[in-house]
């Protein structure tokens, strides 16, 4: 009796539903989370997110260019809880709600620019929130998930909506189009091309019209405060160019990228897409859509990031496959066409409790056969930041002997991947200084240090002959070494 009542309240209320499926959204999110504890997961969470919060003043004249909304965000939440609470449970507990939140906003696309029930809007983002996309980009693209989150909030707000005088529904359509715009260049960008497109393309309404103006300015504040960040970047990728993109981006490996993200819910999406009428939801998806097969036309331009472009298209196209597999069960009405629905639901939710919570190194096998093709645009598995989790032991326990047998303000240099963790452990004013090519690295600076000199590499790696006779291992495991230079 107790369980006919929770459902029927569920399909009844839609007050009762939004708390239902924010609190599946944000389990979902945790139990990742768990299973890795006590350390995160995410390259970028351990990379970005949790140094720039330990250590904000220091970075802020880096991540002021580069839309810091979400960061500050995070760096106020971080410093009104207390000390006794640490950057990566704020990183973390914000990531989970942020789920929660953008489980709610696919519900309400369902209800409000859908039009669909509750308990089809109930299924839709059951059945978005299990796709690979969108576990993806809540694994370390946490600021892209929260900018998202608030567009489709603002979508529901705005769609077919009528000049209104309501003062609430304008300013929170303001708020939601300026945090939208100020939280993430990407999603930040596709929204106000999805508002200035659906303005130009629709009859006119005040409402559209403001919140175009309010996120186009915001959006355009924001990219000009961070363009000498911007310009940067983009001369160090054109730089680079001559050594990355044959060995990560190309043809081949986005293909199977946007395979492995977006081939089972493609065919279903075109069906959605087709049975949808309104413009509102369809222009991000063409947007995203040109932007994930960019790579055709300009195969070897990594600056189009068509990779981000994929997961973004992905977790569009996902929305209108969702919209398919009901329309067409509605429409048939039939105990074969619900047995097919769930069985799509069903799989989804799998395969999406596969990549969150197996190790890294047993990865379900479509990843696993992909992984060559993938990994340098995403992990196999949501068990991983910069090592696979269990490896971190090993990363932990060389900073531990770092710290405890050389000398104070000693240079120690190693690979990138592993600055985060260097940034937060090293003790005693050690400096840790990363490349792409430690060995160049290391020829740069051999000649020109006065201090204690360390250089650590993947246990995997031979070291150059040459390199060798000036340098003496002092340190071993199965992933580590590490050496002095003599």
């Amino acid at each position: 009796m107790l369980l006919l009542n929770v459902k029927d309240r569920l399909i009844t209320s839609e007050k009762y539903t939004i708390l239902f499926i924010f609190s599946i959204a944000s389990l979902v999110r945790t139990i990742p989370e768990l299973i890795a504890y006590p350390y995160p997961i995410g390259y970028d969470v351990i990379n970005y997110y949790i140094p720039v919060i330990t250590n904000f003043d220091k970075y802020w004249p880096t991540i002021s260019g580069q839309f810091p909304f979400y960061v500050s965000l995070l760096h106020v939440i971080n410093n009104n809880i207390g000390s006794s609470i640490s950057p990566h449970f704020v990183v973390t507990a914000f990531a989970i709600v942020t789920y929660g939140i953008f489980g709610v906003s696919i519900f309400f696309i369902g209800r409000k620019v859908l039009k669909i029930n509750i308990t089809h809007s109930t299924y839709l983002a059951f059945f978005v929130i299990f796709q690979l996309a969108v576990l993806r980009t809540t694994w370390d693209l946490h600021r892209d998930l929260f900018s998202l989150s608030t567009m489709l909030l603002l979508f529901s707000i705005i769609y077919e909506k009528k000049d209104t005088n309501n003062r609430i529904v304008i300013i929170v359509s303001l708020i939601l189009s300026a945090i939208t715009a100020i939280s993430d260049r990407m999603v930040g960008l596709l929204c106000m091309l999805s508002l200035i497109i659906y303005t130009f393309t629709t009859a006119k309404n005040r409402l559209i019209v403001l919140c175009s103006l309010v996120c186009t300015f915001s959006f355009t504040v924001s990219l000009i405060q961070g363009y000498g960040s911007l310009h940067y970047n983009t001369i160090e990728l054109l730089k680079s160019s001559q050594s990355i993109m044959p060995t990560s981006y190309n043809a081949t490996n986005l293909l199977v990228l946007f395979l492995v993200y977006n081939g089972i819910v493609t065919p279903l999406g075109i069906i959605g897409f087709k049975l949808w009428k309104n413009k509102l939801l369809k222009i991000p998806l063409l947007i995203t859509g040109i932007g994930a097969f960019s790579w055709i036309f300009f195969q070897e331009l990594e600056l189009l990031v068509a990779d981000r472009w994929i997961i973004l298209f992905g977790i569009f196209i996902s929305i209108f496959a969702g919209y398919g597999i009901i329309e067409l069960s509605v429409k048939k009405n039939t105990t074969i066409a619900k047995i097919i629905g769930h069985s799509f639901l069903y799989i989804i939710i799998a395969m999406g409790i596969v990549y969150a919570v197996m190790p890294y190194d047993e990865s379900f096998s479509l990843y696993g056969i992909a992984g060559k093709y993938i990994q340098n645009f995403a992990p196999l598995t949501m068990q991983f930041n910069a090592l696979g989790i269990y490896d971190n032991d090993n990363l932990l326990d060389l900073v531990s002997w770092i710290n405890n047998n050389t000398d104070p303000h000693s240079l120690i240099i190693g690979e990138k991947h592993w600055r985060g963790w260097m940034e937060t452990k090293l003790q005693d004013e050690r400096d840790y200084i990363f490349s792409d090519d430690i060995y160049a690295l290391y020829e740069n600076l051999v000649s020109e240090h006065t201090t204690s000199f360390y250089m650590i590499t993947n246990n995997r790696i031979k070291l150059p002959p040459e390199t060798l006779k000036n340098i003496e291992m002092v340190y071993s495991d199965q992933i580590f070494k590490l050496f002095k230079i003599k």
